[in-house]
Order: C-alpha cells, then structure tokens, then sequence
C-alpha cells in the first residue's frame, strides 16, 4: 500500500502529465525545467478540479492524504 504522501505525489504526477499533454506551450516549459533539473512538481502550489458540490468532491482526495484547512477554506 502507498502511503499518503505516495498517493498525493501520483495524483499531481499524473494531473501534470494530462496538462502537458493537452498544452504544447507548457510542454516546452515543463522540458526547460527538467533541463535545467527543476521540473514542474515545485511549481505547483494549487489545483483547481472542477465541481457542483465541493464537499463531495473534496471526499475523494482526504483518503489520499490532502487534508482541509479551515482557516484557508481550502482542501
């Protein structure tokens, strides 16, 4: 079984995969970066997934290991 942090990791590995694939301008960043050995994983610092109902969605990602803040609102 991965652990949490394992399953977060994959779930933006592969969302930044389906970016990059859908998106030739990012592509040409995301290559500059591994280039320069950066990558795309430290830029990203939130995701949007789109919904009708917030709390029902943000149910399928706490068991992976994202947790909600309060104080932020945020998942």
């Amino acid at each position: 079984m991965r652990s949490k942090n394992q399953q977060v990791y994959v779930f933006f590995a592969d969302y930044i995969s389906r970016f990059l694939s859908e998106n030739e301008a990012t592509l040409y960043i995301a290559n500059e970066l591994s280039n320069f050995g950066v990558g795309m994983m430290p830029l990203i610092d939130h995701c949007i997934l789109r919904t009708l109902d917030v709390n029902k969605r943000a149910g399928n990602y706490l068991p992976i290991g994202f947790s909600h803040d309060q104080a932020l609102v945020t998942l």
